[in-house]
């Protein structure tokens, strides 16, 4: 991060924007393609207690890993590319493609939809001066996928089918959050506020 210290506020933003979003997509995919499979946090026979220490532990564990990722890809890596290259398009690109490839799953749709989270939490990061606001959404990606559609395991998933419509959906509201996070910025930054407090570092590129 380009701020003095860690910017809880900004990870608490990305993650109270980006959960309901997740949760939706994942709501209207199952509207669309309906599936026997129940969501890990309405598991049967599940006590309570049992719940909440499912919970607990994907957030903390999910938070580490989402955390990670993001100092090692839009914290490590941006930094190494931008010190060899000024071009917007190929910090993106390479950010994209090395995120999509790290996860391991060449399937077209899961391919496709990293390589706009790569992409598009780049861009973030390069407008609000750190990985705090996308290591948020970061989470509440996972953290979705972990409480409503798959339970996290220890093994390698199988392949999935393409859905155009979950491609779709990710890749729009993808698109939508850095609409949004550019809007934030072009308003501060016109309306005299010290962009320093506020997060945004500088301009792309």
């Amino acid at each position: 991060t380009a701020a003095p210290r860690f910017r809880w506020r900004h990870a608490l933003v990305g993650l109270a924007i980006f959960l309901p979003v997740v949760a939706a997509e994942i709501w209207l995919s199952g509207l669309v393609n309906p599936s026997d499979d129940t969501a890990p946090l309405a598991a049967p026979g599940a006590s309570f207690q049992d719940r909440l220490v499912y919970i607990g532990a994907a957030v903390g564990f999910l938070w580490c890993a989402a955390l990670a990722e993001e100092i090692l890809f839009r914290g490590w890596l941006l930094q190494q590319t931008r010190a060899l290259t000024r071009s917007l398009i190929a910090v993106l690109v390479i950010n994209a493609v090395a995120f999509s490839l790290a996860h391991g799953d060449l399937t077209l749709g899961g391919f496709v939809t990293r390589l706009a989270l790569g992409a598009g939490w780049a861009w973030i990061v390069l407008r609000l001066g750190g990985v705090e606001f996308t290591a948020g959404a970061h989470l509440a990606n996972n953290l979705g996928i972990a409480l409503l559609a798959q339970p996290v395991l220890l093994t390698v998933s199988e392949p999935e089918p393409f859905d155009p419509l979950s491609v779709a959906l990710q890749i729009g509201t993808t698109g939508a959050l850095v609409l949004g996070v550019e809007w934030w910025v072009r308003r501060k930054s016109t309306s005299g506020v010290d962009l320093g407090d506020c997060g945004a570092a500088s301009s792309p590129p």
